[in-house]
């Protein structure tokens, strides 16, 4: 239960849900749409929430690949055993590291650690809003944008996640909400390389969230 982060009735007008979430070495980074700030926390509760987290912040190797760019697949309703001990985990023990700025203007829909092809750390988020949505590379020191790319207009865009390819290159990949549309992303200059068709859950088919399992190399 997060409702404490940052109390509803404390927030700014317009900021929306909590609706970003990274996985890092230490800590988790949270943020919300239209929020403009960010939150580094830590779950003592879970001591094996990191566990998987490699160099830097990023819960892959390089040498790990997808095998299929389209092989995203939808959770079945129904709680696995290690979901269960997560629900029976004390819900009100996480712990604030640091709040950071954010831009305010984000409808944030996606959040991820990953590597620049310089083999920088970064933090990609992508954003939402018909007209408005974007892919952004941020400075993980000094939270700055470096780069932000506007996405057509066509398109709201929804969740992200970093990942490598089979040849070794570090790339972003990104679904969008009702065109049942995905794009792949260079992660230093986040030049759109390809796009893609997918399906989701009927009747919609909308894309909301994307990850990336290392393990499985699969997209979900």
């Amino acid at each position: 239960d997060m409702s404490s982060l940052w109390p509803v009735d404390e927030r700014n007008a317009g900021a929306d849900v909590l609706n970003g979430i990274a996985l890092g070495t230490d800590h988790v980074l949270i943020t919300g749409k239209l929020w403009d700030r960010m939150y580094k926390v830590d779950f003592p509760n879970w001591p094996t929430l990191f566990a998987s987290s490699s160099k830097d912040g990023v819960a892959l190797d390089n040498g790990d690949e997808a095998k299929d760019l389209l092989a995203i697949v939808s959770v079945e309703e129904g709680a696995s055993e290690e979901g269960e001990q997560l629900q029976a985990a004390s819900t009100d023990t996480f712990s604030v590291i640091e709040q950071v700025d954010h831009d305010a203007s984000s409808f944030t829909q996606g959040l991820s650690y990953g590597y620049d092809n310089d083999g920088k750390l970064c933090i990609y988020e992508t954003t939402g809003l018909w007209g408005k949505s974007k892919v952004r590379r941020i400075d993980p020191d000094t939270f700055a944008v470096i780069k932000s790319v506007d996405i057509d207009s066509a398109y709201f865009g929804e969740g992200s996640t970093f990942y490598t390819d089979a040849d070794g290159n570090r790339r972003l990949i990104e679904i969008t909400w009702k065109k049942q549309t995905g794009f792949v992303y260079d992660a230093d200059t986040l030049e759109q390389l390809r796009e893609f068709s997918y399906t989701t859950t009927a009747p919609g088919h909308e894309g909301w969230g994307i990850t990336y399992d290392a393990s499985a190399q699969e997209f979900i």
